[in-house]
């Protein structure tokens, strides 16, 4: 899986030879992000499950989206807020990513299927989540420490 141009692609690859073996079909659109910077929004679980943050770049709020392998797309039971970051849990059961919050950016965790609203992880600037590969544990970057970044973890 890549993204050009805000679409986002899929490939067969040979992973020994680091080389495509199929051409690259276009799976979804108006992925959010900065291609310049790297800094593109979607995330995939171990298990084949995907989420995309899509919309137009010049709208900072939208519903994030998710997409199984069946090719079905579902927006989430969210509301449309400033999301970063998507990070599926290994197991494809809940999503952590970065909300705009007042003035600060925060990290909720959502579990997927459940009504009820996110978890959030801190009360700080809260960036960018990944997953351990337990599934259990989140490492963030925060400023919670006299306003320089670190990396945090939180169950």
């Amino acid at each position: 899986m890549f993204v050009r141009h805000n679409t986002l692609f899929a490939a067969r690859m040979d992973p020994a030879r680091l080389a495509l073996t199929g051409p690259p079909v276009p799976v979804l659109n108006q992925v959010l992000g900065d291609e310049d910077l790297g800094r593109l929004q979607f995330s995939f679980s171990t298990a084949g499950d995907a989420l995309a943050l899509t919309g137009e770049w010049i709208e900072p709020t939208g519903v994030p989206v998710g997409r199984d392998q069946s090719g079905g797309s579902v927006p989430l039971p969210m509301p449309a807020e400033e999301y970063s970051d998507p990070r599926v849990s290994p197991d494809g059961r809940q999503v952590a990513m970065s909300m705009r919050h007042t003035l600060s950016r925060q990290i909720v965790v959502e579990t997927l299927g459940s009504p009820g609203p996110g978890r959030l992880v801190s009360d700080a600037t809260d960036v960018m989540p990944l997953w351990a590969p337990d599934g259990r544990h989140l490492v963030f970057a925060s400023d919670a420490d006299r306003g320089i970044y670190n990396l945090y973890w939180r169950r």
